[in-house]
């Protein structure tokens, strides 16, 4: 905390430019999110319902909103570089003036290495911070609020589902990060010590020439090199496996999952537009025996009955015929969306006309 203290201590006189860049991200992220909704409103009201009129004035703001979400990118990331990198200019002066004070007793205990890499790489991980916390470190959250606010509005099941997930990603960021920063800590430790070594080199090169030194300060220097590396690829090997799982969590494959849910609604919509009902087989094979546990997959089994739970259509299932062993073979009755009194009156009239009541499977 302290740290953080600091480190607004040099963001704040361009506190002006910093709270405009996140005026900006709020708009981004607000654009964003707009479009996904539009998308909706152009299946729902425009390709179901056959409006070119709904389907041409949303498209066009569906362009504006990708528009403006380009220029307040743009915009973002220039005052997000901007107070970056004059922070970091300000804290590199800061720091140099502050080493002027250092007494003699003090640069002898701080090697000259450590100095080095607190005004170029530490100065450098302080800035690239300050530039992520008003790009995207701070837009993934507001991504994510924004996300879960039009999934209640969408579907307050699906988004009950999420909340059940959430302690479970939480507590996944909350292991990689707990991992992530000893290494990352070790990592410029590595770099310390490195450059103590390559200044110690050219400090004393006529004094490890004349001794005949050249080999073993190589050495020193090959085996400091080969440190830095094997630490830098632990954080990589950690970040190969944090981003790609993380990857999957991503809002816009909800999106996008919802996307292909909404095209799968207007196709079963426009077929039933002509037709009344839709007759299909329950299952994709005959009865199993219970010892058998999803033969074939459980999609490839039921390959009739899973997409009408994700268009939301009523269905019902009644016995329409017998295998050899007496087992019975489902017919599934599906209907238009919210007519399930036509789906039930379909499956009363179907088992007037062949009752199965009284007929059951051997044991």
């Amino acid at each position: 905390m302290k740290s953080l203290k600091r480190m607004l201590h040099f963001v704040k006189p361009y506190w002006k430019e910093s709270v405009l860049a996140l005026v900006l991200l709020v708009g981004l992220v607000m654009s964003d999110l707009l479009i996904p909704r539009l998308t909706q409103r152009v299946v729902d009201a425009g390709i179901a319902q056959q409006d070119m009129q709904v389907i041409l004035t949303t498209s066009v703001m569906m362009l504006g909103a990708a528009v403006v979400s380009a220029a307040f990118a743009v915009a973002n990331t220039v005052l997000s570089v901007r107070v970056g990198q004059n922070m970091s200019a300000d804290l590199r002066s800061s720091l140099v003036r502050k080493v002027q004070t250092f007494s003699f007793g003090n640069l002898d205990r701080i090697p000259t290495g450590q100095l080095l890499v607190r005004a170029t790489s530490d100065v450098n991980q302080v800035q690239m911070v300050v530039t992520m916390s008003l790009r995207i470190l701070t837009r993934a959250p507001m991504w994510m609020a924004g996300s879960i606010i039009m999934l209640i509005l969408t579907s307050p099941r699906l988004a009950l589902m999420m909340f059940l997930l959430a302690p479970l990603i939480l507590g996944f960021v909350w292991f990689f990060a707990t991992r992530a920063r000893p290494l990352f800590l070790l990592v410029q430790k590595k770099l310390d010590r490195l450059n103590e070594v390559l200044q110690e080199n050219l400090a004393g090169v006529r004094v490890v020439k004349s001794f005949v030194r050249v080999e073993h300060e190589n050495g020193r220097f090959d085996q400091v090199n080969r440190d830095l590396m094997a630490q830098t690829t632990a954080v990589t090997r950690l970040l190969a496996a944090l981003l790609p799982t993380m990857r999957e969590l991503k809002a816009t494959d909800y999106a996008k999952a919802m996307f292909a849910r909404q095209e799968l609604k207007v196709k079963a919509g426009m077929f039933f537009q002509t037709y009344d009902l839709l007759l299909t087989p329950t299952l994709s094979a005959p009865p199993i025996s219970v010892e058998i546990k999803e033969p074939l997959g459980f999609l490839p089994w039921m390959p009739f009955a899973f997409p009408f739970n994700f268009t939301g259509q009523p269905a019902a299932s009644v016995p329409a015929g017998w295998t050899e062993d007496g087992l019975p073979v489902g017919l599934q009755v599906v209907g238009w969306a919210y007519d399930e009194a036509t789906v039930l009156r379909a499956a009363a009239a179907f088992e007037e006309a062949q009752p199965w009541a009284h007929r059951k499977p051997p044991l």
